[in-house]
């Protein structure tokens, strides 16, 4: 019985870790694109959009909602946390945001240069060229593409 109550517990546990964030086993190469997601609390004073850059609000948090995020609005902050996919996140609202894998965001400037290092700015949630072009600490990704008016597909690399 102790066994069984333990296999139970652990099974409880893991599944209770797993669901924190979302990480594909197998991706479909033909049909969708390998993403890692988590589930945030927006924290600002404004609704996030798809394709913003988010930032930990780390004074904020009640003890119970540790996820808590606002738009990037600091250049080459720390607290860099990820990208608002696939959908709008309103005030006080819970959604989805990207840490690693390909996603369109929002950029400073029209069609940024394919292979930049990108990191937040102090426009609100756009990202901008890192100050340091070769290896910055703070950046959230790689320019892959360039997408349409002010906006990139970036390889988001957080984790």
């Amino acid at each position: 019985m102790k066994k069984l109550l333990f296999v139970l517990f652990a099974l409880l546990f893991v599944v209770g870790v797993a669901n924190a964030t979302t990480i594909p086993g197998i991706v479909d190469p033909a049909t969708s694109r390998e993403l890692w997601i988590t589930q945030v609390y927006n924290g600002d004073t404004v609704a996030l959009d798809v394709g913003d850059c988010a930032e930990w609000v780390v004074g904020s948090s009640t003890g119970d909602d540790k996820n808590w995020v606002e738009g990037c609005d600091a250049t080459d902050t720390f607290l860099v946390a990820g990208v608002i996919w696939p959908v709008d996140i309103g005030v006080g609202a819970m959604g989805l945001m990207v840490i690693k894998g390909p996603v369109e965001v929002d950029t400073v400037i029209q069609n940024q240069e394919v292979g930049s290092l990108v990191c937040a700015s102090t426009t609100g949630g756009s990202v901008d060229n890192c100050s340091d072009i070769d290896s910055d600490p703070n950046a959230l990704g790689y320019v892959t593409a360039t997408g349409s008016s002010n906006s990139a597909m970036v390889q988001v690399f957080l984790h």
